[in-house]
């Protein structure tokens, strides 16, 4: 299942959190859109491992200064594993045309990779944010299915859907 729907201003909620803008693709803490302050920030350890992941890869990750990590998996009985939601900049995309391709199938990769040794991963769950020009509003696309399934996510996030 894929969702897109309106997004909080990464950068405004970033400025009511007191937390600097973090620079290239952004993994946010779990509770981002939620928490009350700076101090309740949490990264899973899904999260904290994709970050790890990401950045072994070459991209350019950054995370909220100021979250703490959850030491609580989400990887729940029915093998759904829950993975962060990654913001990618306008600036970021327009600097890095082939970020969201990259992103995409990194996030795959891992999944495929990291959770290999739980017999199969039925579904994973996460979301991109893309952060739009020239108003600066977020766009959010959900995907909750199988690992094979993430590919369908590309005609969403504004890439051809048979180029691999």
């Amino acid at each position: 299942m894929i969702k897109v729907e309106n997004y909080i201003d990464v950068r405004k909620r970033l400025v009511e959190l007191d937390c600097p803008q973090p620079a290239g693709v952004v993994v946010l803490p779990q509770n981002f859109a939620h928490a009350s302050e700076k101090s309740d920030l949490r990264y899973t350890l899904e999260g904290v491992t994709l970050t790890k992941f990401l950045k072994q890869e070459g991209l350019e990750v950054g995370i909220v200064a100021g979250a703490e990590h959850s030491s609580d998996p989400e990887i729940y009985m029915s093998l759904m594993v829950v993975l962060p939601t990654i913001v990618l900049t306008a600036t970021h995309v327009i600097q890095n045309p082939d970020s969201m391709t990259l992103v995409l199938t990194l996030i795959e990769s891992f999944c495929r990779t990291h959770f290999a040794r739980a017999q199969k991963v039925a579904n994973v769950k996460f979301a991109i944010v893309e952060e739009r020009t020239p108003d600066s509003s977020c766009r959010k696309i959900s995907y909750e299915g199988p690992v094979n399934g993430i590919k369908e996510m590309r005609p969403y996030v504004g890439l051809d859907a048979t180029t691999d």
